[in-house]
């Protein structure tokens, strides 16, 4: 449990706190690229319309295109998705590892006849 919910504060997260290194650095790499390019579209949408509100000679509205900004809003999403799915699908894996390793130690001798 404390694993999931690390993932959900930082993809990434959950699978660092499971010793998978790679996906671990793959997944918050990734997110982190996704959601500054998602920040840094937001932030020239917002300095243009701060520029335009404060224009008293009369400019025209920004041209704002917000296609971009989606695009990476909605990598980031994915990624943070994966990376929920990710440490689900390995947590149960590891539980069911383990199961099965308690099973076999508990298992009885095979009858000799």
């Amino acid at each position: 449990m404390p694993i999931a919910m690390s993932a959900l504060m930082m993809p990434g997260l959950g699978q660092f706190f499971q010793r998978r290194w790679s996906a671990g650095a793959l997944l918050s790499t990734g997110f982190l690229v996704c959601f500054a390019g998602f920040l840094a579209v937001v932030g020239r949408i917002l300095v243009a319309y701060y520029r335009f509100a404060f224009d008293f000679t009369g400019g025209c509205e920004p041209d704002v295109r917000l296609g971009s900004g989606l695009g990476f809003l909605a990598g980031a999403l994915a990624v943070y998705l994966v990376s929920l799915a990710d440490v689900v699908v390995a947590y149960r894996r590891a539980v069911r590892r383990h199961e099965d390793a308690q099973r076999a130690a508990i298992a009885p001798p095979p009858r000799v006849p």
